[in-house]
C-alpha cells in the first residue's frame, strides 16, 4: 500500500505566482493568496506533520491553521526554531491580521503568514517554498468567513478529539457548512469516522501524538453533481434562515 504523499503527488501543482515571486517586504495579493491550492486545519495547535506530508507530495503549497488556544509569541518562537520544517528557512514571518480582518469581516485576534524556502544545497524531496497562515480563532468562524460557493480549500484535516465527533469531526458543525457549499473539498484527513459523501483511499495512514493517532486520507465521491448541487441548495437556505433567525 503506498504512502499518503505518493498517492497525492498525482495532483502536484507548480508553486502559485505570488509565493514563487515573492521578496521580504512585497505586498501580498490576499485573494490570490487565499484562493491557493491549500489545506485547512482547524485545532492545528504546533502540528506540522501535514506540511511536512503535503509538502513531499507537492500537493499544496499554501496551509492555513487555525486554533483558539495559541499564544502569538509561543507561536513565533515554533515557526522560527531552525528544526521547524527540516531542510528550510523562515524567509519571512508578516502580521497580516488587520488585512485578514479587513477581507473575511472577521475579528481574528491575530493572522501571521510565514514563508518558508528550501535551503540551498538541501536534497530532502519538497518544494523550493511553501507558506503558513496562523490565524487565532474559532475554526467553524473562519471557514464560514473564508470560503463560499466559489471555492474551497483542496484538502481539510478534520480531527475527532478525544472521540468527541461534535469538535470537527463527521456531524460536526463545521461538517455541515461544508456541505453547504456548492465548492466541495477533494480530499479529508481525519482520525475518526469520513464526513457525508466521503470514501476512504487505500493508502497508508500515519500517526500523530503521544498516544499514536491514527489518520487517514478520504475522497469526495460524489458521482451525481446535479442531485449534490440541488441538495447544497436546500442546506444553505436552510442554514441562511437559521442565522437569520
Amino acid at each position: 500500500m503506498v504512502k499518503i504523499e505518493e498517492y497525492l503527488s498525482k495532483y502536484k501543482e507548480k508553486t502559485p505566482t505570488w509565493l514563487d515571486k515573492y521578496n521580504p517586504g512585497n505586498k501580498i495579493d490576499f485573494n490570490q493568496m487565499i484562493r491557493s491550492k491549500g489545506l485547512y486545519y482547524p485545532g492545528a495547535g504546533f502540528d506540522g506533520t501535514p506540511i511536512k506530508i503535503l509538502n513531499t507530495a507537492g500537493y499544496c503549497h499554501f496551509y492555513i491553521y487555525v486554533d483558539n488556544g495559541v499564544d502569538l509569541e509561543d507561536l513565533k518562537k515554533e515557526l522560527s526554531k531552525k528544526e521547524a520544517f527540516k531542510g528550510y528557512k523562515l524567509l519571512d514571518k508578516i502580521n497580516i491580521t488587520k488585512e485578514f480582518n479587513f477581507n473575511t469581516k472577521l475579528k481574528a485576534e491575530f493572522a501571521l503568514l510565514a514563508i518558508y524556502e528550501k535551503l540551498a544545497g538541501n536534497n530532502i524531496q519538497g518544494e523550493k517554498r511553501f507558506s503558513l497562515l496562523y490565524i487565532k480563532d474559532d475554526g467553524w468562524n473562519v471557514y464560514r468567513h473564508l470560503y463560499s460557493d466559489d471555492y474551497s480549500p483542496s484538502i481539510i484535516l478534520a480531527e475527532n478529539y478525544m472521540g468527541v465527533d461534535a469538535q470537527f469531526g463527521k456531524g460536526s458543525p463545521l461538517e455541515k457548512l461544508v456541505l453547504t457549499h456548492s465548492a466541495h473539498i477533494p480530499f479529508l484527513i481525519t482520525n475518526g469516522d469520513p464526513w457525508t459523501d466521503y470514501k476512504k483511499v487505500a493508502v497508508q495512514g500515519f500517526t500523530y501524538g503521544d498516544g499514536g493517532i491514527k489518520r487517514f486520507l478520504f475522497k469526495w465521491s460524489i458521482e451525481d453533481v446535479e442531485k449534490f448541487a440541488k441538495e447544497v441548495y436546500k442546506k444553505h437556505k436552510k442554514l441562511m434562515d437559521a442565522l437569520a433567525d
